[in-house]
């Protein structure tokens, strides 16, 4: 088996979970693909390869955070090669093992008893009138905001080429249930389970308490045009920043890909959600009236 590890930082407990993943695949006598642009000399049958090379591989450990995996799930956008996240830090949404479940990862994988999830992706493209000039595919979330700082967004906004609202806010999100518990979140949206097949179209700090955060099937199209003449930036999953021309119109359908995660049998999103808003069962009335 080719299996490629993205990571973008080394830590003591980064360290550990490649000498794991080194051991083991020198047992089973699998092939471990870094990027070019980390060294690591210390794992000499390590091989570092380009990004094409990359992309070829049976399976992808992430090691880090969300950061990580969405750098991984867009690497391989559109093969749906499978993506083991890895959490070397703080618990998060897309990592579901930890560092010191690598032992039970390695046995899955070996008797492919490994399960999968699906996880809905987003086609996003930029029209000049009718000729698309950018194209990118998404796993969490669209981030539309105005050119200038200082300056309020307002977009129009169209749902399956119906005229659906004006919207004037700082910015605006569009969401999968994959990235409702990223920005979306922290903007008051609601959280969608991972299986959920809807988008949430956030507006952020609108000055009309009437502009509230919508629910979408993800089968419906959405179209936005920017209504001020300024133009608008577009941040997707939160890497990559597109400048978008007054004359350009944003679509936005659901893509025909997925992404692949490799779930974990023994913690998953709900127990996620449990731990990183501390739900746990407790009545907190009497502590916050303290």
């Amino acid at each position: 088996m080719n299996i490629a590890l993205i990571l973008y930082q080394t830590s003591p407990q980064v360290e550990k979970a490649l000498k794991m993943i080194s051991a083991w695949a020198q047992r089973k006598n699998h092939t471990i693909w870094t990027p070019h642009w980390l060294d690591f000399k210390a794992f000499a049958h390590f091989t570092s390869v380009h990004e094409k090379q990359l992309q070829q591989a049976d399976l992808i450990f992430s090691i880090g955070g969300d950061g990580t995996f969405l750098s991984a799930a867009r690497l391989v956008a559109g093969l749906e090669t499978p993506i083991l996240g890895v959490n070397s830090g703080s618990i998060g949404f897309l990592t579901d093992y930890p560092i010191h479940a690598l032992p039970d990862i390695f046995d899955d994988i070996d008797q492919e008893k490994i399960n999968t999830e699906e996880r809905l992706m987003l086609d996003v493209k930029i029209y000049n009138g009718n000729d698309c000039i950018n194209q990118h595919q998404i796993l969490n979330e669209i981030h539309i905001r105005p050119s200038h700082s200082r300056q309020m967004l307002k977009m129009k906004a169209f749902l399956d080429d119906k005229y659906l609202s004006d919207f004037w806010a700082d910015s605006l999100l569009l969401s999968t249930p994959t990235g409702s518990t990223a920005y979306n979140l922290s903007a008051g949206g609601p959280i969608l389970l991972p299986s959920c097949q809807d988008l949430i179209l956030n507006p952020v700090n609108p000055p009309s308490l009437s502009v509230r955060p919508l629910v979408i099937p993800a089968k419906e199209n959405l179209t936005f045009q920017e209504q001020e003449g300024f133009g608008c930036n577009i941040i997707l999953d939160g890497r990559q920043e597109i400048q978008v021309s007054p004359k350009n119109t944003i679509k936005i359908n659901k893509s025909s890909w997925n992404t692949i995660f490799i779930k974990s049998s023994r913690y998953g999103f709900v127990d996620a959600l449990k731990e990183k808003l501390g739900w746990d069962g407790h009545h907190r009335g009497n502590q916050d009236a303290s």
